[in-house]
């Protein structure tokens, strides 16, 4: 009898719990320079959730910066809601460190439960050092909200490095057989001359 209860109870908490939209910040790989990196950013929801709305804020560590265009959504087919966003609700505003993400949709948008691109986050490379920054998603909102636990967050990051410069070494022997190369030719070319 109490086994019977017990998992009676469990069946009550399982059905009264929330399905999750979880955040997912994709990774890339860049050479320190100007310009941006793009770093894709994903959603996906464990029950099929629909909404009306959805907005997110990202921060950048360690000094990164978002590009003057910060981030785009709704570009083609590939993007969550393509063809369903109100672009007067709808933006995405850089201000130095943090972004806010904020698109509306025309009718409720289904996010189905595989990694559905929502924006591509534009990220100014001048200045930073090689290494690597994380990116971090946080207040995720949709229309209707979620009860907890209902956002979860996958962090990402994306990674400067210095592009490789050859060794004065390598330079000295390339220009070596090339400097043969050339000397051969004009070496053969007399010969044929005197012959």
């Amino acid at each position: 009898m109490r086994i019977l209860g017990l998992l009676l109870g469990l069946a009550v908490i399982c059905s009264n719990a929330s399905a999750a939209i979880v955040l997912s910040i994709g990774t890339a790989s860049s050479e320190v320079g100007t310009g941006n990196v793009s770093v894709d950013v994903f959603a996906r929801s464990d029950a099929n959730n629909s909404t009306l709305d959805f907005s997110a804020i990202f921060t950048l560590t360690q000094g990164g910066q978002f590009g003057s265009t910060a981030g785009t959504f709704g570009l083609d087919a590939s993007y969550l809601g393509f063809g369903n966003i109100n672009p007067a609700g709808s933006s995405f505003n850089g201000a130095a460190d943090t972004g806010a993400l904020s698109i509306e949709f025309n009718a409720s948008q289904l996010i189905p439960a595989s990694n559905t691109k929502v924006a591509t986050l534009l990220i100014n490379k001048a200045g930073l050092a090689a290494g690597t920054y994380a990116i971090i998603g946080s207040d995720l909102g949709t229309n209707p909200g979620l009860p907890a636990p209902g956002y979860q967050y996958e962090q990402g990051s994306f990674t400067l490095t210095v592009a490789a410069v050859p060794e004065p070494t390598s330079i000295a022997l390339l220009s070596v057989v090339i400097g043969g190369v050339f000397g051969r030719r004009a070496f053969r070319r007399r010969m044929n001359k005197i012959a």
